[in-house]
């Protein structure tokens, strides 16, 4: 680990600390001022690290670093008391609530201390620009774009990608979210409103649009980080250079998502192209990369799914053509057109270019019928113009494939629409029957028979799958930065926006929870924290500080839930205790308590679990 990741983790475990410092101060700055003694200030549970004694405190660090407390005397249930004006049994219900909700409070004020403050330094966010949308969502439907800037959401200023993901999650799902949009266009720029209706997406757990963050570029040219003592180093590459090309193949920002391969293919050795600027002048570089390899347990052929389903639909774009699609439905299959096979989009473009034609006839297949289904239009149509109109997506229901070049597959003889129907002993009916086949061969020559257009009966070949190899060529893609400072007094009303959207939107995760628009395995713990924490601390002390004031934030709304052995239900307790003039009896205290810490308990676990699945299995 070198000096700087040295200095990210310290920053990390300091500033987490600072988090409960605080939290626990506020319970022990308020406990002395109404006259009880604490006995015990610690930092971590368990047994004590170190510490020192001071006025009849002991401030301790303890051996497990997940939270920290206060012991005042008389605090606990059970804990034998003698009636001192100094423990805390012998406060009024008054001052007990004010101790109680003391970290809470201080949690609160640190956020709305830290927000300006960083502000007025500047905080780096990831640009709230898009950079793709996938085709057939919700994004797409509502025609946003690629370079799109989202200004605003439902009249909230937007700051960085994080707040779009957030706002559209927290956001009425029914009604859709309205999305304020700077739009670059031949006449400058123009400001649009998009309503956008996000869908569930179960892979995430949340409600989405299906739009990823913009890639660092120039010029339409993704900008390349090099990492010291890399292949990419060693190959004279150098941090700033923009990419052009990877083995032939152009690469713009949008590649990154539409075929990943194509940044960092599996090779031994590939071309990179790219453009270097030296005192205004451009030089174009070619550099022949070897990475290291690195083998995943993980086996593949070279296949996927046929790309013919029809996955979004834009009509208002269709009618504005004049083109008449009102008989074709989202999910058909366009398995032809004209005699032809469609296998892809490209396909249909190249029969539609070929032909002078007013109309046309899809076969579809739909729910497992087959139809004819006619798509009239004029006669100057812009083909091009028309697909964009139509999101086409993975046919996994068939067994027929597209083949990937350069993998076993394409070398085997297997070709673009074969429909395979036994793969050994496994019988083929879908994509998913192929992976299962192919995963489970654990790298052995597989027999395939198949059915091929033109050819007469069934077909055979083998194939030896291989393990997806990982590339390491030391090169880093980022997602483009802004920078957000303002003037201290703009700082202070940004801080304050900051910290009351984030109560806001704590209160709605809870709320969407509970009714299931969000899937709880987006909780995360200890190790979330810690990666999360890290990553920010890597961007600068401005950028930690402000996860810190958002972790405070969270930290003050958990505590605050009336669950037992928490803040809040210490504070449900002397409610009802105020009500009823009298303590809760202790049999149910202690009980409650019990019930409390088993929350707690299988809550960390289930936080916990979260974090193995997300940071340490995937």
């Amino acid at each position: 680990m070198d000096l700087g990741n040295t200095v990210s983790l310290l920053y990390v475990i300091l500033g987490v600390g600072l988090i409960i410092f605080v939290h626990e101060l506020g319970h022990f700055l308020v406990a002395k001022k109404v006259g009880i003694r604490v006995d015990t200030f610690s930092l971590g549970f368990g047994p004590r690290l170190f510490g020192f004694r001071f006025g009849g405190t002991d401030y301790r660090i303890s051996i497990i670093p997940l939270g920290g407390y206060v012991k005042m005397a008389g605090e606990t249930p059970g804990e034998v008391v003698t009636g001192s004006d100094d423990e805390f049994s012998s406060k009024t219900v008054g001052q007990r609530m004010a101790v109680i909700l003391a970290g809470v409070v201080m949690n609160v004020i640190f956020a709305f201390v830290v927000f300006p403050m960083v502000f007025t330094a500047g905080v780096p966010f990831e640009e709230n620009r898009v950079g793709y949308v996938r085709p057939g969502s919700p994004a797409w439907l509502a025609d946003l774009r690629p370079g799109d800037l989202i200004e605003k959401i439902d009249g909230k200023e937007i700051r960085g990608f994080p707040d779009i993901r957030m706002e559209v999650a927290l956001g009425d799902s029914e009604e859709g979210v309205e999305f304020s949009v700077r739009r670059a266009s031949s006449d400058g720029e123009q400001v649009l409103t998009k309503r956008v209706r996000p869908t569930f997406d179960t892979r995430e757990g949340i409600f989405a649009i299906g739009i990823s963050p913009a890639l660092e570029s120039r010029d339409g040219r993704v900008l390349l980080t090099v990492e010291k003592d890399s292949a990419a180093s060693r190959a004279g590459l150098k941090p700033g250079d923009r990419l052009i090309s990877v083995n032939g193949n152009l690469i713009s920002p949008s590649t990154y998502y539409e075929d990943f391969s194509k940044l960092f293919p599996s090779d031994e050795s590939a071309l990179f192209v790219v453009e270097r600027r030296l005192s205004g002048e451009a030089e174009r570089i070619e550099v022949l990369l070897e990475p290291e390899l690195t083998e995943l347990d993980t086996w593949r052929v070279g296949v996927r799914p046929l790309q013919n389903r029809v996955v979004g639909i834009r009509r208002d774009g269709l009618s504005a053509l004049g083109v008449d699609a009102s008989q074709l439905e989202v999910d058909d299959v366009v398995s032809g057109f004209a005699g032809q096979l469609i296998r892809q989009v490209d396909d249909l473009r190249t029969l539609l270019q070929n032909r002078e034609i007013s109309g046309i006839r899809f076969d579809v297949i739909r729910a497992g019928e087959k139809l004819v289904v006619p798509i009239t239009f004029p006669n100057d149509l812009d083909i091009d113009r028309f697909l964009d109109q139509l999101a086409f997506g993975d046919n996994s229901d068939s067994a027929s494939v597209l083949v990937r070049q350069e993998y076993p597959a394409a070398a085997a003889g297997l070709q673009d629409g074969d429909q395979l129907t036994r793969i050994g002993d496994y019988e083929i009916a879908n994509f998913d029957d192929i992976v299962t086949a192919v995963t489970e061969s654990e790298g052995s020559t597989i027999d395939i028979e198949l059915l091929r257009t033109g050819a007469e009966g069934p077909q055979s070949l083998s194939i030896s799958p291989t393990r997806v190899q990982s590339p390491d060529y030391g090169l880093q893609i980022h997602f483009a930065q802004v920078i957000r400072q303002y003037s201290f007094g703009k700082s202070i009303v940004v801080g304050f926006d900051c910290s009351i959207s984030m109560i806001k939107n704590l209160y709605l995760t809870l709320k969407k929870i509970f009714a299931g628009d969000v899937h709880s395995k987006n909780l995360g713990g200890i190790i979330t924290i810690g990666v999360v924490s890290y990553s920010f601390a890597e961007s600068g002390p401005a950028k930690l500080f402000y996860f810190l004031a958002i972790l405070s934030l969270n930290l003050a709304f958990l505590n605050i839930l009336p669950i037992p052995i928490l803040d809040g239900g210490h504070f449900l307790f002397l409610v009802i205790e105020k009500l009823k003039g009298s303590p809760v009896n202790e049999r149910v205290l202690g009980y409650s308590q019990v019930a409390g810490l088993i929350i707690i308990l299988a809550l960390m676990l289930y936080v916990t679990y979260n974090d193995i699945q997300r940071w340490i299995l995937n």
